[in-house]
């Protein structure tokens, strides 16, 4: 097994770095209450978008999408 970060760019805003682990290859995208109690005011709204952006981006690399729950939620937002 192998772990790395997705980095996903905002438009104007926060780089946000999610976990991404092989066997399979796996992106790992907090699930929505936990992103908008701790994303930064220009990311909090983001989420809807970037769900649907990764579900896609998973669906045509034959990656999996899974949308942790708040207690198992690991990502970090780097302001740009």
């Amino acid at each position: 097994m192998w772990k790395e970060t997705l980095i996903v760019r905002a438009p104007d805003g926060p780089e946000i770095h999610l976990d991404y682990v092989g066997s399979p290859a796996t992106v790992y995208l907090p699930c929505e209450a936990w992103w908008r109690e701790r994303a930064p005011a220009a990311a909090s709204a983001l989420w809807p978008s970037l769900h649907t952006e990764l579900r896609q981006w998973c669906e045509n690399t034959s990656h999996g999408l899974l949308i942790t729950e708040p207690e198992q939620s690991i990502a970090e937002f780097v302001l740009r």
